[in-house]
């Protein structure tokens, strides 16, 4: 509907009553035999005062009206209840007609249509902004979803760098990290650096890139990782592949929601083309963020340690984690895994700090 049909709906109701004034000003006396019909005048009364408190409840909710009906509404509903102390002061006159009580009725009943066609306008005009405002929202980026480039950093210091179920270096390690995230995407540079000169050889410097996509379900994300280990002996500019080169790239696909899942494969540098999977679950014991995970891998690999050509079980345990908060701008983190590898017979218990 548009404002034209308003504006003639409402002409039309101001016509009623007026005639409806006109009517009841013609009123003397009316017999006792016309009592139905004013009974049925004050019933239309009733039914009148009922639309417009539609109408104004409608007007009143958080929809905009396109036209302003608040001071015709009030104008309309005053009108009508001065019909009505009209209707109630009309006595009984045998020398009268029915005519003028018919009259009034008709004009009574041609109001209420009129109303009925302005509730339903409402209606229909609420409605259409509903569903407007309903598409509007669909198409707002969340505020945490907002392009803004962000960085971030910081460091994990660990009793033992154990990595899906395999022990580099037998030493505690300080394991550094630095990233920048835009869009959804981040990228970053992990490092471990093993706090014995035993365990040098199992320095590593890593770059990675990934797109996380978060939606109702969960949250998606694809990972490259670039693995490289400085003292292996190979120079960093060497991308050889068939295990001779610096680097070997893994990629990833990972899904956080009601379970988390883990899929990675070794796409460069790797003879064996290792895959891992990993399925893990996460919860609150006592107020204590728990993760549960249980990871494996298939057929022969050097770059996880397996000889046979089965499914092996390697990574089973659970970790608990929690926040201690000194001030706004600094919190530590702590956490303790046991870690089992069923395959290679050993279990581990590992303390970590972050910052």
């Amino acid at each position: 509907m548009n404002k034209q049909s308003i504006t003639k709906n409402y002409r039309t109701l101001s016509f009623y009553i007026l005639s409806f004034f006109l009517s009841i000003n013609t009123i003397t006396h009316a017999q006792m035999s016309h009592q139905e019909l004013l009974d049925a005048i004050s019933r239309k009364i009733t039914s009148l005062q009922t639309q417009l408190n539609d109408i104004k409840s409608i007007s009143t909710n958080k929809i905009t009206s396109r036209v302003d009906n608040n001071e015709l509404i009030n104008g309309i509903q005053e009108s009508i209840h001065n019909l009505g102390e009209k209707v109630e002061k009309i006595t009984p006159d045998e020398s009268n007609t029915n005519a003028n009580e018919q009259r009034l009725l008709d004009h009574l009943s041609n109001m209420e249509g009129s109303l009925n066609k302005l509730v339903q306008i409402k209606l229909e005009e609420q409605s259409e902004k509903e569903i407007l405002e309903q598409e509007i929202e669909s198409f707002q980026i969340p505020e945490e979803s907002q392009h803004n480039v962000s960085l971030g950093f910081g460091t994990n210091i660990v009793s033992r760098y154990v990595w899906r179920g395999g022990d580099f270096g037998d030493s505690p390690s300080i394991q550094p990290y630095i990233g920048v995230t835009y869009a959804g995407f981040e990228l970053g540079t992990w490092a471990s650096f093993p706090l014995s000169s035993s365990a040098s050889g199992y320095n590593e410097h890593d770059l990675y890139l990934s797109y996380t996509l978060e939606s109702e379900l969960g949250s998606f994300g694809l990972l490259l990782t670039d693995f490289y280990y400085p003292n292996s002996g190979v120079d960093f500019s060497n991308w050889d592949g068939g295990g001779t080169g610096a680097h070997t790239l893994e990629l990833s696909a990972s899904y956080s929601g009601p379970f988390n899942f883990l899929a990675a494969y070794n796409v460069h540098n790797d003879p064996d083309k290792s895959f891992y999977m990993e399925l893990g679950y996460s919860m609150n014991l006592a107020d204590v963020p728990v993760d549960i995970f249980l990871g494996g891998t298939r057929g022969r690999s050097t770059w996880y340690g397996i000889s046979t050509d089965k499914i092996e079980i390697t990574n089973i345990g659970l970790k608990g984690s929690r926040e201690i908060v000194f001030t706004n701008n600094f919190s530590l983190t702590l956490s303790a895994s046991y870690i089992m590898n069923p395959y290679a017979r050993k279990t581990f218990l590992v303390f970590g700090i972050s910052i």
